[in-house]
């Protein structure tokens, strides 16, 4: 979206983008020339100028440049940032790799990363709000949580957790994944997330609202499940409920359609020939 825009790298629903900006509100401003404008006029000439073509990761921020006074009008192609997927991939013993990150032996775990809800975009603070829900349904479950450590609450009766702190690298990303059963990524506003398509690289199936990259990853009931409307809580909860108490063989057949998917469209290769072919124009 920085490129996309006069400045904001999220358009958190401001349609501005879409005619030049001004009167950005993120600047409290109420100056129609203000230098959000400025910016979308030089980025606008720039893109031109240059003949640029957009490489968008996913479908929704294609439709969000398209729609853009900077980017609109411009060569357009649509694929995903690659993933080391000799890395992140599903784990031959998911049991060691529960020993070694201190997690539950037996039961259902769903990852998940932890921001300030105060991140409204992230969804966290959804994601806190549907587990409560579940836990007042009686569904057990455990939930690991990487990133930023605090903000999960207690009292919970059904629902445990661990706070595994924040995950330094794709090996450690990949270990946190592959202990976990499937992944949420709660977020309502984002062009990724880059941990969407990892979790799914791990063999882990995808709840997510329909923004970012989440459709064009979830093949839906088979890897993975997307929410609407987009920030419905208690369709969350739903789906989450869903995973948590799924039969063993059909959550093994979701995870292992999440890992053929994400094996097929993340790979260096492909990215490589997609790149080339935009060079080629």
């Amino acid at each position: 979206m920085a490129h996309a825009t006069g400045g904001c790298h999220s358009n958190l629903g401001c349609q501005k983008y879409q005619t030049g900006c001004g009167a950005c509100p993120l600047l409290a401003s109420a100056d129609p020339q203000d230098i959000s404008t400025i910016q979308a006029a030089r980025r606008a000439r720039i893109w031109k100028e240059l003949g640029a073509v957009v490489l968008a990761p996913s479908s929704w921020s294609a439709r969000q440049a398209k729609e853009s006074f900077t980017l609109g009008g411009l060569e357009l192609r649509t694929f995903p940032i690659p993933l080391d997927l000799g890395v992140l991939k599903p784990a031959s013993d998911q049991s060691a790799v529960r020993r070694e990150l201190g997690l539950p032996a037996e039961g259902r775990i769903v990852l998940v990363r932890a921001l300030d809800p105060g991140l409204v975009y992230k969804g966290f603070g959804l994601f806190l709000e549907a587990l409560k829900q579940l836990d007042a349904q009686g569904v057990v479950l455990h939930i690991a949580v990487i990133g930023d450590r605090g903000f999960l609450p207690g009292g919970f009766r059904h629902i445990t957790t661990t706070e595994l702190g924040p995950q330094r690298g794709d090996a450690a990303l990949a270990r946190a994944y592959q202990a976990a059963d499937f992944f949420v990524s709660p977020s309502t506003n984002e062009t990724g997330p880059m941990m969407a398509g990892e979790a799914m690289a791990c063999g882990r199936p995808l709840i997510a609202y329909p923004i970012g990259i989440a459709p064009d990853l979830i093949d839906q009931g088979r890897n993975g499940t997307l929410v609407e409307p987009i920030g419905d809580v208690a369709a969350l909860a739903a789906a989450i409920r869903s995973y948590a108490e799924m039969p063993a063989a059909e959550l093994a057949a979701r995870q292992q359609a999440a890992a053929d998917s994400a094996g097929r469209i993340f790979s260096a290769r492909y990215f490589a020939e997609q790149v080339q072919a935009a060079l080629r124009r």
